[in-house]
């Protein structure tokens, strides 16, 4: 099966459960995971697809923040907790 074709199908099966896998993929398109992963990529490239572990969900219209900035939030939240847990004993 061709490319296109492949991340056609890829789209649309995305489209009708909002999430796929990328065994379930490899195993309904008879291909390897390696090659699912790179159709992901370009399908994420491209803005159709958003790369999970282990599959992919649509895209978002407002992506979650990068993770780097995330975790720079939580560590601050952990802090601050951290030094109230202190002031109490």
């Amino acid at each position: 099966m061709w490319s296109q074709e492949r991340r056609r199908r890829i789209l649309a099966m995305l489209e009708g459960s909002g999430q796929v896998s990328t065994q379930n993929l490899a195993d309904l398109l008879e291909v390897s995971r390696e090659t699912i992963r790179r159709d992901l990529l370009d399908l994420e490239g491209e803005g159709l697809a958003r790369r999970v572990h282990g599959g992919a969900v649509r895209p978002e219209e407002r992506p979650e923040a990068p993770f780097r900035q995330r975790v720079g939030t939580q560590r601050r939240a952990l802090r601050e907790f951290a030094r109230k847990a202190v002031s109490l004993v």
